[in-house]
């Protein structure tokens, strides 16, 4: 942020780095930043899942890639963020694990809005799971309003990979605390490099959303 991108102005850096992994989820910001939510300790089960000799699984390597953080844009206004990066690869076994990593993540924002039930939710990242997966299906379902996600990306909207883009791994989901902060038709993929300068950095496309303050 400082050597290659000072005129953007991202003062404020987190993560949860692995001290034996060698991908991490990060954010640049340019609004203070609160505490920060690691889950690189808690070990997750492959929800409802046996292998050939019926044994369960569980795994702990993959989770410092899950990590809640307070934002504060505003005195008076400020969200919860949640970077991920889910486990990749299809098949029952990897989806069990992705599904065993979404069940931990709702247990915490239940805590979240157990203390604040007007708190917002924000999650962002590549969540290796496509529109139709049970996998978003239980990471959006909610029993009231502030623990229910929302997908506002057009449906036809593909993010993997630049080359080609024919599916969509990579989301921004808002809880609806925050739907009527949502500035519409904001949430897409934005026009930033040339494809062949996308392909060097990723092989997702990037996303951007954007919220405004509502004064009551």
């Amino acid at each position: 942020a400082k050597d290659s991108l000072p005129e953007l102005g991202y003062t404020y850096v987190a993560g949860a780095p692995s001290d034996d992994w060698y991908m991490n989820v990060v954010v640049m910001s340019k609004f203070p930043l609160g505490v920060l939510y690691s889950y690189g300790n808690v070990t997750t089960p492959a929800l409802d899942y046996v292998d050939e000799n019926g044994n369960k699984e569980t795994q702990n390597h993959l989770n410092t890639r899950m990590w809640s953080l307070e934002v504060f844009p505003a005195e008076d206004y400020d969200f919860i963020l949640t970077g991920l990066h889910l486990k990749a690869g299809r098949g029952e076994r990897n989806k069990a694990i992705r599904l065993g990593q979404i069940n931990f993540l709702k247990q915490r924002f239940q805590r979240f809005i157990e203390l604040n039930p007007s708190q917002n939710l924000l999650i962002t990242g590549d969540l290796n799971s496509t529109l139709e997966s049970d996998e978003i299906s239980a990471l959006k379902d909610g029993n009231n309003k502030a623990f229910t996600f929302y997908d506002p990306l057009p449906v036809d909207l593909m993010t993997h990979s630049v080359k080609n883009p024919e599916r969509r791994l990579d989301y921004t989901l808002f809880n609806g605390n925050m739907q009527n902060e949502y500035v519409q038709h904001s949430a897409q993929v934005p026009t930033l490099l040339e494809d062949e300068k996308l392909e060097v950095m990723s092989d997702h496309l990037p996303l951007i959303i954007s919220f405004r303050k509502i004064d009551e």
